[in-house]
């Protein structure tokens, strides 16, 4: 009689196991399929409110901003000749140009010494950059003025074997345009 309730038991023991496993699972799935169809069809709400300033819209570009930028591109194409190149005399009268040094360093010790400038007032010309240091020989490169949409710029990378020496050379700048020319200030480069 004892081993018939034993199984029994069991027999009642699986049954409520597969009675509770089923109900779990129904209730997971009902609760999973009443998420999807209350959150996940939601359409986030539309704001209206203003940008804080400094912030970036993504969205679309308004109609204001697609016309500015079709001038500025009218603007540019009418200051350019055909193969792209700027035409006519710099905005600025060439005598009001100027030439800073925005880059002077090598990435690395045993990298090139990578030198940039920033040249406003023309858009065509030369830059002419020379190290200097006590008891080596000056070493002289020179480069053209490239223009580009709204600024012009210059630069060389010097190799590292170009300096008999490592250590602190004096770096200047000159930017030639019709005849003219103006210096940035010295810097000093330091050559590793």
């Amino acid at each position: 009689m004892l081993s018939i309730n034993k199984k029994k038991n069991k027999k009642n023991t699986k049954k409520s196991l597969l009675i509770l496993s089923s109900v779990a699972t129904f209730v997971l799935v009902a609760g999973a399929a009443g998420w999807f169809f209350i959150y996940a069809h939601q359409v986030p709400p539309q704001t209206t409110a203003t940008q804080p300033v400094g912030s970036i819209d993504y969205g679309p570009p308004t109609d204001a901003q697609k016309k500015e930028a079709e001038e500025q591109k009218d603007a540019i194409l009418k200051n350019n000749d055909a193969t792209g190149q700027p035409t006519g005399e710099p905005q600025q009268n060439s005598s009001d140009f100027t030439i800073n040094i925005t880059r002077a360093g090598q990435a690395s010790a045993g990298q090139p010494v990578a030198v940039r400038a920033l040249i406003t007032g023309v858009n065509s010309g030369t830059c002419t950059f020379t190290f200097t240091k006590n008891g080596q020989p000056s070493i002289t490169k020179t480069s053209n003025i490239a223009y580009e949409a709204t600024t012009s710029t210059c630069g060389t990378d010097v190799s590292i074997s170009e300096f008999g020496q490592t250590g602190e050379w004096r770096l200047t700048a000159k930017a030639v345009y019709s005849g003219k020319s103006v210096a940035a200030p010295e810097q000093t480069v330091v050559v590793k």
